[in-house]
């Protein structure tokens, strides 16, 4: 039987049907606004995401009470795919965020007292003037050698 089709016969079945639309109504709610708080949150600790907490804060804040009233008139059948027709832009977003660029490691014996940070690393430089023919310098080409 269709629950449009039943009517019920007594107050109890009446107040159990308004009982068991109301849950629903929540359950569809409480799940878009679950899902847009923690992408949020995560989304708030990366540093590249610039508004897309906030995005994620109003899809769940307008998604939240639009699933709830669509859960609690048509039940499961209506309530669960508007709430993933909100909650699939929320986590899209999440993957979708670029990640923070990598940092670079200091080397163990970095001296803290030296102030000038402009060169981290040592220069490679050739240790004995017997090695130069080892390895040649390159040259500046010429225009003329083309």
């Amino acid at each position: 039987m269709l629950w449009a089709q039943f009517q019920p016969k007594n107050q109890p079945q009446a107040d159990a049907m308004l009982a068991g639309a109301a849950c629903m109504g929540v359950a569809c709610a409480v799940l878009v606004a679950a899902a847009g708080i923690i992408v949020g949150v995560v989304l708030k600790q990366k540093p590249r995401a610039t508004a897309q907490p906030y995005i994620a804060f109003a899809i769940a804040a307008i998604g939240a009470p639009i699933s709830g009233v669509v859960g609690f008139l048509f039940g499961c059948i209506g309530g669960i795919p508007i709430s993933l027709l909100f909650i699939v832009p929320i986590v899209i977003m999440l993957a979708t965020v670029p990640s923070g660029p990598k940092r670079r490691r200091r080397s163990e014996h970095y001296d803290d007292d030296y102030d000038d940070d402009y060169d981290d690393n040592p220069r490679r430089r050739r240790l004995d003037e017997e090695d130069d023919d080892d390895y040649p310098r390159r040259r500046r080409r010429d225009p003329d050698d083309y």
